[in-house]
């Protein structure tokens, strides 16, 4: 394809002609950078609902969000982490979780720990978190990968 002096019209029409195409790619080939660059008009259209399955972000257009905001989200960790006897150490345990579709919390996972009893603390208390407001993407809820540090301090 050329380049052509198009009344907007056509080009509306091409640009839809081109995105349905595009949703349509089942190859690596298909995706060459060569081939994304005919009608970069119709490459930065919208693309419209997500296609069915699975597929987990790591950012949204929304993010997921702790029922309550962040201040709750700490409130919860105050309330619900508990140090085994005698132990000393503190720091923070970066948990690494998906928010699914429905707001529920899965695969609960340390990313970066302190000792081992602090991070199996620490993923139990994530494990449990009440569900959670849906990470979103135009429109449709998401799974999306979210990551909190727990925090654990002797006072």
């Amino acid at each position: 394809m050329g380049i052509l002096a198009l009344n907007s019209q056509q080009a509306r029409a091409q640009t839809n002609e081109a995105v349905l195409a595009r949703a349509a790619w089942t190859t690596a080939e298909d995706l060459n950078p060569t081939s994304l660059t005919v009608n970069q008009e119709a490459l930065l259209a919208p693309m419209g609902a997500l296609p069915p399955g699975k597929i987990i972000c790591y950012f949204g257009e929304k993010m997921p969000e702790f029922p309550g905001g962040y201040e709750a989200m700490l409130t919860y960790f105050r309330r619900n982490l508990r140090y085994s006897a005698g132990n000393t150490s503190s720091g923070k345990v970066f948990v690494s979780f998906t928010v699914t579709k429905t707001g529920a919390i899965r695969n609960a996972r340390v990313m970066k720990g302190i000792t081992p009893a602090l991070d199996v603390e620490a993923v139990r208390v994530v494990s449990h978190m009440p569900s959670w407001k849906p990470g979103e993407q135009n429109n449709q809820p998401i799974d999306v990968d979210y990551t909190v540090p727990v925090t654990f301090s002797q006072k």
